[in-house]
């Protein structure tokens, strides 16, 4: 057989091999590319297409050599290093698949799809801006490209700008209605935004179009419960979980809303999959070391550190000195701000830094895990106050620094740690303590700290700011400790209050965080607290009105006794 000829029937042969493969005979396409490639090893159609059929049927490590091999041969054709970018992408070769985009690029500046592909890789390396830049790019090109609008709302989400991506969303669901990760992604960011009566009927679009999305019963459970309706809720996660019992969302969700009514014996283990979540908080040096499950104690050293927020170290912390009652030694990482009212308080044996190596232990834990492996139940919550205490020498100061009491002395927080999911639900504003500045015999004292607004300005001589002299936790307590009540949001100058024994009024929103429970005007953690719940999202009228009242009853009475 002459050169030519052979030439000839390899032509031949890739022309019916591309009529089988776009007919989606593709048993028939692969035996002839196969053959194709017999005859010549360096076939680069053949050796693109094989590739194609092998990333069809989920065999990308084949996909990736087969493909790589034919962009080595052919390096100047677009829709192979296109091909080769996208089974990178599935093998989360993510830095090899951004190359093959920009080759593709390169190549073929117009490709739409390219641009998109390469948006959605930058997001996932964490390039968000470019991300944008990338989904922008294919959007000018194909300006009614669906799925480029909601990856460029997804990376306008990743940059905190929602509003931006609240557009990017609803322009994708302009172009269609079809696709059930659009509406998904539209329900995430009025989520995320506060709009959750809208966001119900996004993610209930979405699982119309796919029942079997978990993620969308999850998020839909997690608005249901913010909206209080937790039946409905719970209802949403058992659903995301018979589709997919191992996710942990929906478990750490659920866990969280069965500790909410008090059903810890289920809460708590559920509870635990947030480790499936994220990492443990510790240093690396518990790596090598067995977690602390429940197991005898006796002469051994814990160490325990902390996760989330300040005011669950506050609130957890109680915990240490039942360890220390099964004969154990306690090693604690503390935060910063916390060290120096944890040390006074001997809440533990030794106290360390964030990121310090602690002293040799015999196994670890988070401090909250204590609640489930002592098997915490409502009735057996530790609930004896005060488990901190202030340091004497700043109390005087305190003391000295208010002077003497000649009205009643009331402590006020309005917003919490901003970056928490539900902050815009917890936190209110310093103008609706207003009212309380008008009630006669009481004097407030703003307890607030961070970038919030300047009380003084509003409330003018109405108040005392605290807040430049509260550099850490052992101030607060002391400043509490001189105080006649402290009404707080939910934050931790509520939880240090609570901790120190003192009187405390906590304002809450519809659905707070689980420790408080879902109903009653007490808590189980805090005996000397009492709660002001909103009955409807987002209205504290109601509960400043309730606080308003009891204040001033309490103020006529403390007047009345000190005459």
């Amino acid at each position: 057989m002459s050169e030519g000829q052979n030439i000839f029937d390899i032509e031949q042969a890739l022309e019916l091999a591309a009529e089988h493969y776009n007919a989606q005979r593709i048993s028939e396409a692969r035996s002839n590319y196969q053959n194709i490639l017999r005859a010549d090893p360096n076939e680069p159609t053949a050796l693109h297409h094989l590739g194609l059929i092998a990333h069809q049927d989920g065999r990308n490590d084949i996909a990736l050599e087969l493909i790589a091999k034919a962009t080595t041969i052919q390096p100047d054709r677009a829709e192979t290093h296109y091909d080769l970018g996208v089974v990178c992408q599935e093998l989360r070769r993510l830095e090899d698949a951004k190359a093959s985009y920009k080759k593709c690029l390169t190549i073929s500046p117009d490709n739409a799809g390219a641009h998109n592909n390469l948006g959605v890789v930058l997001r996932d390396l964490g390039n968000f801006e470019d991300a944008v830049k990338s989904c922008r790019n294919a959007i000018d090109i194909q300006p009614n490209y669906a799925a480029a609008h909601s990856n460029l709302g997804l990376a306008y989400q990743d940059l905190g700008k929602l509003d931006d991506a609240l557009r990017s969303f609803e322009e994708a669901l302009r172009i269609t209605q079809d696709t059930a990760e659009i509406h998904y992604n539209h329900g995430n960011v009025l989520q995320k935004l506060g709009r959750l009566k809208k966001s119900i009927d996004s993610y209930e679009a979405a699982l119309h179009i796919n029942p079997l999305l978990p993620d969308a019963n999850t998020n839909l459970g997690l608005v249901l419960r913010d909206l209080g309706k937790l039946g409905e809720a719970q209802n949403r996660y058992y659903k995301a979980l018979e589709i997919n019992p191992n996710l942990a969302e929906a478990r750490h969700n659920l866990g969280m809303l069965q500790l909410s009514i008090g059903d810890m014996q289920q809460g708590w283990k559920n509870y635990e999959w947030r480790w499936k979540i994220w990492p443990r908080n510790a240093h690396p040096s518990v790596s090598n070391k067995p977690l602390w499950e429940g197991d005898d104690l006796k002469g051994r050293t814990i160490y325990i550190y902390p996760e989330q927020g300040l005011g669950d170290s506050i609130c957890f912390v109680r915990y240490l000195p039942l360890l220390k009652q099964f004969g154990c030694r306690v090693i604690f990482e503390t935060p910063t701000s916390l060290a120096s009212l944890f040390h006074h308080s001997q809440i533990a044996d030794h106290l360390i830094k964030p990121g310090e190596t602690p002293p040799d232990f015999d196994c670890h834990a988070s401090l909250l895990d204590l609640p489930q492996h002592l098997k915490t139940t409502v009735e057996t919550i530790p609930d004896v106050t005060p488990y901190l205490r202030a340091p004497e020498k700043l109390k005087q100061k305190w003391k000295l620094r208010f002077g003497e009491a000649k009205t009643f002395r009331l402590g006020i927080a309005w917003a919490g740690n901003s970056n928490l999911r539900q902050d815009h639900f917890r936190s209110a504003t310093v103008e609706m303590f207003l009212p309380l500045a008008e009630i006669p015999n009481i004097a407030l004292y703003s307890l607030q700290v961070g970038p919030k607004v300047d009380a003084t300005e509003l409330l003018r001589n109405k108040i005392t700011d605290c807040g430049p002299h509260l550099t850490d936790f052992a101030q607060t307590a002391a400043a509490i400790s001189q105080l006649d009540l402290i009404v707080s949001v939910d934050t931790s100058v509520a939880h240090i209050a609570g901790a120190l024994g003192r009187p405390t009024w906590t304002l809450l929103h519809l659905s707070p965080d689980w420790r408080w429970m879902y109903r009653g005007k007490t808590t189980p953690w805090y005996p000397t607290m009492q709660l002001f719940r909103q009955t409807e999202l987002g209205q504290w009228k109601d509960v400043f009105q309730a606080v308003t009242a009891e204040l001033i009853n309490l103020a006529d009475l403390n007047d009345k006794l000190s005459n």
